[in-house]
Protein backbone atom coordinates (compact mmCIF):
# COMPACT_ATOMS: atom_id res chain seq x y z
CA UNK A 1 0.00 0.00 0.00
CA UNK A 2 3.12 2.62 0.93
CA UNK A 3 4.64 2.19 -2.56
CA UNK A 4 1.67 2.44 -4.27
CA UNK A 5 1.02 5.96 -2.47
CA UNK A 6 4.29 6.77 -3.63
CA UNK A 7 3.85 6.03 -6.95
CA UNK A 8 1.00 8.35 -6.60
CA UNK A 9 2.76 11.12 -5.06
CA UNK A 10 5.52 11.02 -7.78
CA UNK A 11 2.93 11.45 -10.77
CA UNK A 12 1.08 13.83 -9.19
CA UNK A 13 4.33 15.56 -8.74
CA UNK A 14 5.34 15.89 -12.03
CA UNK A 15 1.94 16.62 -13.38
CA UNK A 16 1.80 19.61 -10.79
CA UNK A 17 4.68 21.88 -12.68
CA UNK A 18 1.90 24.68 -13.91
CA UNK A 19 0.99 24.95 -10.27
CA UNK A 20 4.35 25.31 -8.97
CA UNK A 21 5.03 27.95 -11.43
CA UNK A 22 2.21 30.07 -10.44
CA UNK A 23 2.70 29.70 -6.75
CA UNK A 24 5.96 30.69 -7.43
CA UNK A 25 5.11 33.81 -9.24
CA UNK A 26 2.43 34.51 -6.58
CA UNK A 27 5.30 34.29 -4.07
CA UNK A 28 6.74 37.87 -3.67
CA UNK A 29 3.09 39.43 -3.72
CA UNK A 30 1.88 36.97 -1.17
CA UNK A 31 4.57 37.72 1.16
CA UNK A 32 3.83 41.51 0.72
CA UNK A 33 0.49 41.10 1.77
CA UNK A 34 0.79 39.61 4.18
CA UNK A 35 3.36 41.62 5.98
CA UNK A 36 1.15 44.63 5.47
CA UNK A 37 -1.83 42.20 6.69
CA UNK A 38 0.82 42.19 9.98
CA UNK A 39 1.75 45.83 10.12
CA UNK A 40 -2.15 46.61 10.23
CA UNK A 41 -3.29 43.94 12.40
CA UNK A 42 -1.06 44.58 14.88
CA UNK A 43 -2.25 48.08 15.15
CA UNK A 44 -5.65 46.69 15.48
CA UNK A 45 -4.75 44.10 18.12
CA UNK A 46 -3.06 46.37 20.56
CA UNK A 47 -6.33 48.29 20.79
CA UNK A 48 -7.93 44.89 21.34
CA UNK A 49 -5.91 44.41 24.08
CA UNK A 50 -5.94 47.83 25.51
CA UNK A 51 -9.93 48.02 25.93
CA UNK A 52 -10.57 44.70 25.44
CA UNK A 53 -11.75 42.57 22.18
CA UNK A 54 -15.18 42.10 23.42
CA UNK A 55 -15.57 45.86 23.68
CA UNK A 56 -14.07 47.10 20.47
CA UNK A 57 -15.59 44.20 18.47
CA UNK A 58 -19.19 45.41 19.46
CA UNK A 59 -17.55 49.16 19.04
CA UNK A 60 -16.30 48.50 15.67
CA UNK A 61 -19.71 46.75 14.11
CA UNK A 62 -21.64 49.97 15.99
CA UNK A 63 -19.35 52.20 13.87
CA UNK A 64 -20.21 50.22 10.72
CA UNK A 65 -23.86 49.99 11.04
CA UNK A 66 -23.67 54.07 11.12
CA UNK A 67 -21.35 54.34 8.67
CA UNK A 68 -23.73 52.45 6.33
CA UNK A 69 -26.74 54.82 7.72
CA UNK A 70 -24.86 57.85 6.87
CA UNK A 71 -24.32 56.64 3.69
CA UNK A 72 -28.35 56.02 3.32
CA UNK A 73 -28.64 59.35 4.41
CA UNK A 74 -26.23 60.70 2.11
CA UNK A 75 -28.40 59.44 -0.67
CA UNK A 76 -31.85 60.30 0.38
CA UNK A 77 -30.85 63.80 1.01
CA UNK A 78 -28.13 64.39 -1.84
CA UNK A 79 -25.79 65.85 0.25
CA UNK A 80 -23.13 64.15 3.07
CA UNK A 81 -22.93 67.36 5.48
CA UNK A 82 -26.92 67.61 5.56
CA UNK A 83 -26.83 63.33 6.67
CA UNK A 84 -23.74 63.82 8.98
CA UNK A 85 -25.85 66.77 10.89
CA UNK A 86 -29.34 64.22 10.67
CA UNK A 87 -27.18 61.68 12.31
CA UNK A 88 -25.58 63.46 14.60
CA UNK A 89 -28.91 64.99 16.07
CA UNK A 90 -30.66 61.52 16.09
CA UNK A 91 -27.69 60.34 18.17
CA UNK A 92 -28.21 62.67 20.88
CA UNK A 93 -32.05 62.01 20.34
CA UNK A 94 -31.78 58.49 21.41
CA UNK A 95 -29.43 59.75 24.25
CA UNK A 96 -31.89 61.04 25.88
CA UNK A 97 -34.86 58.92 25.30
CA UNK A 98 -36.42 56.10 26.12
CA UNK A 99 -35.42 54.84 22.71
CA UNK A 100 -32.67 53.13 21.18
CA UNK A 101 -31.07 54.29 18.69
CA UNK A 102 -31.53 51.56 15.76
CA UNK A 103 -35.37 51.93 16.18
CA UNK A 104 -34.97 56.19 16.21
CA UNK A 105 -33.08 55.55 13.05
CA UNK A 106 -35.46 52.89 11.19
CA UNK A 107 -38.36 55.75 12.13
CA UNK A 108 -36.26 58.69 10.30
CA UNK A 109 -35.59 56.42 7.47
CA UNK A 110 -39.11 56.03 7.18
CA UNK A 111 -40.84 59.00 7.57
CA UNK A 112 -37.73 60.46 4.72
CA UNK A 113 -38.97 57.33 2.26
CA UNK A 114 -42.76 58.79 2.71
CA UNK A 115 -41.33 62.54 1.62
CA UNK A 116 -41.03 64.44 5.01
CA UNK A 117 -38.26 67.01 4.94
CA UNK A 118 -35.68 67.10 7.35
CA UNK A 119 -36.97 70.13 8.63
CA UNK A 120 -40.26 68.83 9.25
CA UNK A 121 -38.50 65.98 11.07
CA UNK A 122 -37.69 67.62 14.70
CA UNK A 123 -41.43 67.96 15.61
CA UNK A 124 -42.40 65.13 13.67
CA UNK A 125 -39.79 63.18 16.02
CA UNK A 126 -40.59 64.88 19.33
CA UNK A 127 -44.92 63.70 18.56
CA UNK A 128 -44.64 59.97 17.36
CA UNK A 129 -42.03 59.95 20.36
CA UNK A 130 -44.39 60.90 22.89
CA UNK A 131 -47.13 58.86 21.46
CA UNK A 132 -45.11 56.19 21.11
CA UNK A 133 -43.78 56.40 25.16
CA UNK A 134 -46.79 56.70 26.14
CA UNK A 135 -48.75 53.93 24.20
CA UNK A 136 -45.90 51.37 24.27
CA UNK A 137 -46.37 50.99 20.74
CA UNK A 138 -43.07 50.56 18.52
CA UNK A 139 -41.39 54.09 16.95
CA UNK A 140 -40.79 52.73 13.63
CA UNK A 141 -44.14 50.71 13.51
CA UNK A 142 -45.96 54.07 14.62
CA UNK A 143 -44.11 56.12 11.29
CA UNK A 144 -44.84 54.02 9.08
CA UNK A 145 -48.52 54.22 10.37
CA UNK A 146 -48.08 58.34 10.42
CA UNK A 147 -46.30 58.04 6.61
CA UNK A 148 -48.87 56.10 5.05
CA UNK A 149 -51.68 58.24 5.93
CA UNK A 150 -49.51 61.47 4.92
CA UNK A 151 -48.87 59.40 1.87
CA UNK A 152 -53.03 58.83 0.96
CA UNK A 153 -53.46 62.44 2.18
CA UNK A 154 -56.25 61.22 4.66
CA UNK A 155 -56.63 58.40 7.01
CA UNK A 156 -58.69 54.67 5.57
CA UNK A 157 -59.85 51.84 7.44
CA UNK A 158 -56.49 50.26 8.44
CA UNK A 159 -54.50 52.83 9.51
CA UNK A 160 -57.21 53.79 11.74
CA UNK A 161 -57.58 50.44 13.11
CA UNK A 162 -54.26 50.32 13.47
CA UNK A 163 -53.85 53.26 15.64
CA UNK A 164 -56.75 51.60 17.47
CA UNK A 165 -54.93 48.43 18.37
CA UNK A 166 -51.69 50.82 19.10
CA UNK A 167 -53.75 52.62 21.80
CA UNK A 168 -54.43 55.66 20.29
CA UNK A 169 -57.64 57.89 21.09
CA UNK A 170 -58.82 57.98 17.92
CA UNK A 171 -61.77 59.99 19.72
CA UNK A 172 -59.33 62.68 19.83
CA UNK A 173 -59.04 62.63 16.04
CA UNK A 174 -63.14 63.15 16.11
CA UNK A 175 -62.65 66.07 18.70
CA UNK A 176 -59.95 68.28 15.97
CA UNK A 177 -63.10 67.45 13.36
CA UNK A 178 -65.77 68.58 15.39
CA UNK A 179 -67.52 65.47 15.17
CA UNK A 180 -69.03 62.10 17.34
CA UNK A 181 -67.32 58.91 16.52
CA UNK A 182 -70.21 57.43 14.74
CA UNK A 183 -69.90 61.14 12.19
CA UNK A 184 -66.18 60.15 12.07
CA UNK A 185 -66.43 56.83 10.74
CA UNK A 186 -68.63 57.77 8.31
CA UNK A 187 -66.42 60.48 7.02
CA UNK A 188 -63.55 58.55 7.14
CA UNK A 189 -65.43 55.66 4.83
CA UNK A 190 -65.77 58.98 2.12
CA UNK A 191 -62.51 60.21 2.44
CA UNK A 192 -63.46 63.07 3.91
CA UNK A 193 -60.34 62.43 7.32
CA UNK A 194 -57.60 64.33 5.86
CA UNK A 195 -53.77 63.96 7.11
CA UNK A 196 -53.52 67.42 8.55
CA UNK A 197 -56.41 66.67 10.72
CA UNK A 198 -54.48 63.59 11.86
CA UNK A 199 -51.43 64.90 12.49
CA UNK A 200 -53.24 68.05 13.67
CA UNK A 201 -54.36 65.94 16.74
CA UNK A 202 -51.53 64.13 17.18
CA UNK A 203 -49.33 67.68 17.38
CA UNK A 204 -52.03 68.84 20.07
CA UNK A 205 -51.73 65.57 22.09
CA UNK A 206 -48.21 65.94 22.50
CA UNK A 207 -48.27 69.85 23.26
CA UNK A 208 -48.79 71.38 26.93
CA UNK A 209 -51.88 69.78 28.43
CA UNK A 210 -52.42 66.83 25.98
CA UNK A 211 -52.56 63.34 27.85
CA UNK A 212 -48.68 62.49 25.59
CA UNK A 213 -47.18 65.53 26.55
CA UNK A 214 -43.30 65.01 27.95
CA UNK A 215 -43.58 61.35 28.16
CA UNK A 216 -40.67 60.58 26.25
CA UNK A 217 -38.76 62.68 29.49
CA UNK A 218 -41.05 60.99 32.07
CA UNK A 219 -40.11 57.15 30.41
CA UNK A 220 -37.19 58.02 30.24
CA UNK A 221 -36.66 58.82 34.23
CA UNK A 222 -38.55 55.04 34.95
CA UNK A 223 -36.12 52.12 35.47
CA UNK A 224 -36.61 50.68 31.93
CA UNK A 225 -36.06 54.32 30.21
CA UNK A 226 -32.91 54.81 32.26
CA UNK A 227 -31.76 51.47 31.40
CA UNK A 228 -31.80 52.21 27.35
CA UNK A 229 -30.24 55.40 27.79
CA UNK A 230 -27.86 53.86 29.88
CA UNK A 231 -27.18 51.37 27.09
CA UNK A 232 -27.34 54.22 24.05
CA UNK A 233 -24.69 56.14 25.73
CA UNK A 234 -22.49 53.21 26.31
CA UNK A 235 -23.02 52.42 22.73
CA UNK A 236 -21.80 56.49 21.96
CA UNK A 237 -18.79 54.90 24.28
CA UNK A 238 -17.89 52.01 22.18
CA UNK A 239 -18.53 54.06 18.67
CA UNK A 240 -15.91 56.34 19.99
CA UNK A 241 -13.22 54.23 21.18
CA UNK A 242 -13.74 52.37 18.08
CA UNK A 243 -13.87 55.23 15.60
CA UNK A 244 -10.05 55.61 15.35
CA UNK A 245 -9.37 52.05 15.03
CA UNK A 246 -12.00 51.75 12.05
CA UNK A 247 -8.96 52.88 9.23
CA UNK A 248 -7.16 50.04 10.70
CA UNK A 249 -9.78 47.71 10.09
CA UNK A 250 -11.02 48.56 6.60
CA UNK A 251 -7.24 48.05 5.65
CA UNK A 252 -6.48 44.66 7.49
CA UNK A 253 -10.06 43.60 5.39
CA UNK A 254 -8.79 45.14 2.56
CA UNK A 255 -5.28 43.18 2.46
CA UNK A 256 -6.92 39.77 3.69
CA UNK A 257 -9.85 40.33 0.61
CA UNK A 258 -6.60 41.13 -2.13
CA UNK A 259 -4.82 37.94 -0.31
CA UNK A 260 -7.70 35.48 -0.61
CA UNK A 261 -8.38 36.66 -4.00
CA UNK A 262 -5.28 36.16 -5.51
CA UNK A 263 -4.96 32.75 -3.47
CA UNK A 264 -8.79 31.90 -4.92
CA UNK A 265 -7.16 32.75 -8.83
CA UNK A 266 -4.34 30.90 -8.74
CA UNK A 267 -6.20 27.93 -7.33
CA UNK A 268 -8.83 28.34 -10.33
CA UNK A 269 -6.28 29.01 -13.33
CA UNK A 270 -4.15 25.61 -11.96
CA UNK A 271 -7.79 23.36 -12.80
CA UNK A 272 -7.03 19.78 -11.31
CA UNK A 273 -3.86 20.62 -9.68
CA UNK A 274 -4.70 22.12 -6.77
CA UNK A 275 -6.55 19.00 -5.88
CA UNK A 276 -3.85 16.81 -7.41
CA UNK A 277 -1.42 18.46 -5.19
CA UNK A 278 -3.52 17.75 -1.71
CA UNK A 279 -3.69 14.18 -2.57
CA UNK A 280 -0.28 14.56 -3.04
CA UNK A 281 0.14 16.04 0.22
CA UNK A 282 -2.03 13.40 1.86
CA UNK A 283 0.01 10.45 0.18
CA UNK A 284 3.33 11.91 1.94
CA UNK A 285 1.63 11.77 4.87
CA UNK A 286 0.37 8.24 4.83
CA UNK A 287 3.69 7.00 3.87
CA UNK A 288 5.17 9.09 7.15
CA UNK A 289 2.95 7.04 9.17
Amino acid sequence: MGIELAKAFVTVSANSKPLMADLKGLKTSVANEVRGIGIAATAVMSGFSLLGFGFLKSGLLLVGQLEQTKISFETMLGSADRAKTLLKDLVDFAAKTPFQLPGILGATKTLLAFGFTVEELPKIMKSLGDIAAGTGKDFKALAVIFGRIAQNKFIQGEEFNQLVDAGFPVIEIANTMGLSMQELRKEMSKGNVSFDAVAETFERLTQEGGIFFNLMDKQSKSLLGIQSTLSDNVNALKRSFAAGLAPAMKDVTNLMLGFVQSMNSVVTASGPFAGQMFAGAVAAGALTV
